[in-house]
Order: structure tokens, then sequence, then C-alpha cells
């Protein structure tokens, strides 16, 4: 087969930059050699098998490392997230006080260290060692492994370590029941608008006596930290708001019982009232110049029930916008919410609570400020 203009397969810059294209995880291999913990940072590893649990990672043959803990007959492979690229360089240096710095346990079951803060780690022991080229294909009994911490994985692409980006990351490990039908609708403007925002659109909705993050698409203006989907949070006031606006006076009065002044509840109360006849809530963060304490609508905000935000001046600086998607009996599913936008005025803050209500309608129903008025009037 003539491969025409590109360069054959054996050019090696060629197949460097073709392979690159494709993002591999980053993980360290370590083991203890005596009492001597040592590692490695490959970018090979992979899943095998089921039953057995086998995985494999492949060492270079001119690895002065992997000798070393082929003779250990055990390894455990760390996953590293997204804030650990020093253990790469501490490992690749052979940085003789890395372990000392990094942190690490033998608590596995071949006493292979497990480095602290690792996403995950996975114990093995060496089942088969195959040639292949330039590397060794090793393959490793798994004998324990466990997750560490929520953080997400580092990888390595194009040259680089990066981080993950998804699309619309779901929760899968809470009951969405209703949520599901109506999330999968938006999930595709959830994509779009979160691109061209630049920011990052999310779904929250009640789940029991909690909210819950259940998708997310994009990533927050200037903000550094990993996907928080199925992350919950008591579902008690002020939070869930462009929810709780939307609910029965039940489940109001429930969301209020927790707080103990009743100047509290009573502000609450005015929140969900703003949030109803608007149509949709506004946060301000609480550290920008004139800003309330702590998490707040916009109360300061010129906005006569019923009227729109076009000529309404903003004072502080918003942090997120979000409305209800409704179900046909007008209950919320959930709350669709941008955050981590640029600076916005009155106006601009206007426009992407038109796109996201342009956005609920397809999973659902959402309200006018004007439907707003009328629901509340009905709860009072």
């Amino acid at each position: 087969m003539k491969h025409g203009a590109r360069p054959a397969p054996e050019d090696q810059q060629w197949f460097r930059r073709v392979l690159g294209q494709f993002p591999t995880g980053i993980t360290a291999i370590t083991a203890t050699v005596g009492a001597e913990p040592v590692g490695m940072v490959v970018g090979s590893f992979t899943s095998v098998s089921l039953d057995p649990p086998l995985v494999a990672f492949l060492p270079s043959k001119t690895s002065t490392t992997w000798p070393r803990i082929e003779a250990a007959g055990s390894f455990c492979v760390n996953v590293l997230g997204t804030d650990q690229e020093e253990v790469c360089h501490a490992l690749m240096t052979k940085d003789p006080d890395a372990f000392t710095r990094l942190g690490w346990t033998t608590e596995t079951c071949t006493g292979a260290p497990a480095l602290a803060d690792a996403v995950a780690w996975i114990d093995c022991r060496v089942a088969q060692v195959v040639d292949a080229g330039d590397h060794w294909l090793v393959i490793g009994e798994v004998v324990d492994l466990d997750v560490g911490r929520p953080q997400t994985p580092l990888i390595f692409f194009r040259g680089g370590y990066g981080r993950f980006e998804a699309g619309t990351r779901v929760a899968t490990r809470i009951d969405l029941g209703a949520h599901l039908q109506a999330l999968n609708r938006v999930r595709p403007a959830m994509e779009r608008l979160a691109a061209e925002l630049d920011c990052e659109c999310v779904a929250v909705a009640q789940v029991g006596d909690e909210f819950s993050l259940i998708a997310s698409a994009g990533r927050a203006h200037g903000w550094d930290f990993p996907s928080r989907v199925g992350e919950r949070v008591p579902a008690v006031a002020p939070f869930g708001r462009s929810i709780m606006a939307w609910a029965s006076e039940e489940h109001v009065e429930r969301w209020l019982a927790p707080l103990t002044e009743p100047a509290q509840a009573e502000e609450c109360r005015r929140l969900l009232e703003i949030i109803r006849a608007r149509g949709y809530s506004v946060t301000i963060r609480p550290e920008a110049p004139g800003a309330p304490d702590g998490p707040a609508d916009d109360l300061r905000t010129v906005l006569d029930p019923g009227t729109e935000l076009r000529t309404g001046s903003v004072e502080g600086e918003p942090a997120s916008v979000a409305v209800p998607v409704l179900d046909a009996d007008g209950h919320p599913l959930f709350a669709l919410a941008v955050y981590g936008f640029a600076s916005l005025d009155a106006a601009g803050l206007h426009r992407v609570a038109e796109r996201l209500f342009a956005i609920a309608a397809t999973g659902g129903s959402t309200p006018s400020p004007q439907d707003a008025v009328s629901a509340g009037s009905a709860r009072r």
C-alpha cells in the first residue's frame, strides 16, 4: 500500500505525532525493593480483563527502574490527578527525596507504595512480561484496589500534560427518576451554551432531602476545579432557591424549617418572591464590592415584580443565573444554571437568562415572569 505524501510508519517523529492525537492517562508505577520505594511514570496503563482482573502497562526496554520493579514481583498503579504534575517530574528526574516529599503508604496487599492523594490505586502482582518491540508488555494480576480522592485525572496529550474535559457529565448513582428524560433533551443545548459563553452550565435537582448536581457541561471561566457531578448539599435555605421558588408551600416550609431566626426565614421568602417575579435567580459573588454577605439573590437590582431586567443595574459581580425546568403540572424537575462566565451588565444577564429559558423549554416547561407573579399569589 502506498503512503503517498505521508511519511512511513517507521518515521518515529511522524509516528509520535499521529499517536499523540490520542490522549492517555498518567500513572505512577511504584514498588518496594527491599525497604526502598521506587517508581516510574507511564502513559500506557490499561485495563485488560475483568475475569480474572488484569491490567497492563508498557515500560521501555531502556528503563532502569523497570528491572527493579520486575525483581520485586509486584507493583502499584497510582492514577495521578490534575494537580499532581510534580509527581511526574519528581519520579522522572529520579529525585532521591521524591517519596519523602510526596508521601505514601504500604497498606497495600503487596506492600507496594500507594501514593498520597492519588485519584486511585491498583495493587498488582506481575503475572506476565511479553516482548513488545522496544517496550515490554507487563500484565499484572490485580490483588487490591481503591479510589483515593475525587479529582479529575492527569492526562498526556500532544506532548503536554492536561486535564479531562467532558461534554455533559451526568450523575448516574442517584435516583433521577423523571429527571432523566428532560435532562437528555437539554444536554446538547447545555453544551452549546457552555461553549459559547466559556462557562459551566449545570443542572441541579432536589433528590430526597438534598440538592444534587446531576449534570454539567463546560468549565467555569477562570476557575480550576474538578467536575462536581453527584455532589450534594442539604435541601436547606438559602440553597436551591431557583428550585424552591416553584415548589409547593409544604416543600418551602420544610426548606425553611432548619433556620433558627425568623428574620432569616422572612429574608428567604423575599428571595423566592423576587425570583418568581423575575422568572430566574441571580446570585452575586460574596467577595464582590458592595455585594451582600453569603449567597444571596440580587436584592438591590432595581426591579419591580413582572418587570424585565434590561434597564436595571446590577450591584456586585453576578456569579450565576438559574432558571427552573418544570413538569406538566408546574412542579420543578431541576434548575438550569450557568456560572463562571465573563462579567455581564444587566442587559447581558437578561440575555443569558433568555437563553436558559429557551433551553429549559425543550426539557419541560418554564415560567414567564407574569406566570411567576400568578403562581406566587396562589401560594400566599
